[in-house]
């Protein structure tokens, strides 16, 4: 009987080893796969509707601050603006809520500041209520000593800005969510003020000084038309409007009604762009957050009930699944349709968001803000055209004026130039405009716009 050939040990113990070690990878590529596939589909699905992530990846450029902003910073100062950007705590207020009285950005000083500006805007809109339709502005009946005090020194606070390039704001967006960003509140406090301030001037006859202050504070926050960022792009939009309530007031240099009504179309293509960046940040930043030293804490409040410790898949998960919602709302919102849906296709969103367990609420509220926002600026716009018609004796077309806000609604303003007034009534007024919103004019036509007679040295008819 022979004796069976021995067994090679080495090569076989290598044999189980390498075995093993594929299957090891075999797993890991099926935890990789399946770990990975939310974030491909819902890059699949931004391709799908014609926005490839990849593609806006590569637009993403970092702002950086420029010279003017030093110089915009610099000059705040003195007004006692000490603070242009809210500080990197967002993890602090994921575990715990800030307190208002030390986390709002309310460095204005000196308190008057605020004061001023609040009372007489609230002013400004109670006679408005009141139907104080009219060119003429009233000397104001609540003191303003601040800005009486420093009346000088604004003016050349202005023709400064005015004087240099657009100040650049610095923000990576590329650093993730919750990093370095504008102080919103900070920001839409010097605008309300220098809104007030113009007012002020127009009350008391300075015109010019007015038009300087309005485009000085339209030129302070003017790149945040370009930025992605989600507070960038909700705070530009907010000024523009408001700015718009002091423009009605002084002439248009513009009057091609064409680019005005290309106004909206452009700054919804700034909001999908934002809403795209929301989801790109939240694929690529979507993880458990972790003060130094100390242990996990819970997510974003409201999303995850219950949930105390997340790990790196779960939130890589959220973000993902998150993308994909924003991808289908970006959709919806991208059809002209939805504009004239009664609720602004409110209905179909929450749909498209709780499908995905994902919220979507504060879009849709901006969304809605955006739209209420231009359709102001554009009654603003009819409304100083119409003056310049006036004061020219040129014929208004009723087709003229087609709304870029409102697809199909056209604008129709009937106008008595023996009595220097005109109604600006929007054709088609839709369910979603909120009706206690306080309009330059009601949207109905029910009430005319007094216009102030030409100045003696306008050339008239």
């Amino acid at each position: 009987m022979m004796d069976s050939a021995p067994v090679n040990v080495s090569t076989s113990r290598r044999c189980r080893w390498l075995f093993l070690l594929a299957m090891f990878g075999l797993v890991m590529f099926g935890v990789w796969y399946a770990y990975t596939r939310p974030t491909r589909t819902a890059c699949a699905r931004w391709a799908e509707i014609g926005r490839p992530m990849p593609e806006f990846e590569a637009k993403l450029q970092l702002s950086t601050e420029n010279e003017s902003f030093r110089a915009l910073a610099s000059d705040l100062q003195a007004f006692g603006i000490t603070r242009l950007y809210i500080p990197d705590r967002f993890e602090d207020m994921m575990e715990t809520p800030p307190d208002p009285q030390t986390y709002l950005p309310l460095s204005l000083a000196p308190p008057s500041f605020q004061k001023e500006t609040m009372a007489v805007l609230t002013a400004l809109f109670e006679a408005q209520k009141a139907g104080q339709y009219q060119d003429q502005i009233r000397p104001f009946s609540i003191p303003t000593p601040y800005m009486d005090e420093h009346a000088e020194e604004l003016t050349r606070f202005y023709r400064r800005v005015l004087q240099r390039d657009v100040p650049t704001w610095g923000i990576d967006f590329k650093q993730g969510l919750g990093r370095q960003r504008p102080d919103i509140l900070a920001v839409r406090y010097l605008s309300r003020f220098i809104e007030v301030d113009a007012l002020r001037r127009l009350s008391l006859g300075d015109r010019a000084g007015a038009a300087e202050a309005i485009a000085a504070n339209l030129r302070i926050t003017e790149s945040f038309r370009n930025s992605p960022h989600f507070f960038s792009v909700s705070i530009r939009s907010n000024i523009e409007s408001g700015s718009a309530r002091v423009q009605v007031y002084l002439p248009i240099e513009n009057t091609q009604w064409n680019q005005v009504a290309e106004n909206a179309v452009k700054w919804r293509e700034i909001f999908l762009r934002m809403v795209q960046a929301h989801a790109w940040e939240g694929m690529h930043w979507s993880k458990p957050f972790k003060k130094p030293g100390g242990p996990l804490f819970p997510n974003f409040p409201g999303l995850f009930p219950g949930i105390k410790v997340r790990t790196q898949a779960s939130c890589w998960l959220d973000g993902a699944r998150i993308a994909q919602a924003h991808a289908n709302a970006v959709q919806l919102m991208s059809d002209p349709k939805c504009l004239n849906v009664p609720d602004l296709g409110r209905v179909e969103q929450d749909l498209i968001y709780e499908q995905e367990s994902a919220q979507g609420e504060d879009f849709f509220l901006r969304w809605h803000n955006l739209q209420i926002d231009l359709l102001l600026e554009e009654q603003a716009s009819v409304i100083r055209i119409t003056r310049m018609r006036l004061y020219a004796g040129e014929e208004i077309k009723p087709d003229e004026f087609p709304s870029g806000v409102v697809p199909g609604a056209h604008w129709v303003v009937i106008s008595n130039r023996e009595a220097w007034t005109a109604t600006v009534q929007l054709s088609n007024i839709p369910a979603w405009v909120t009706p206690d919103y306080i309009w330059l004019l009601p949207l109905d036509g029910s009430k005319s716009w007094q216009f102030a007679p030409p100045p003696a040295d306008s050339p008239t008819p």
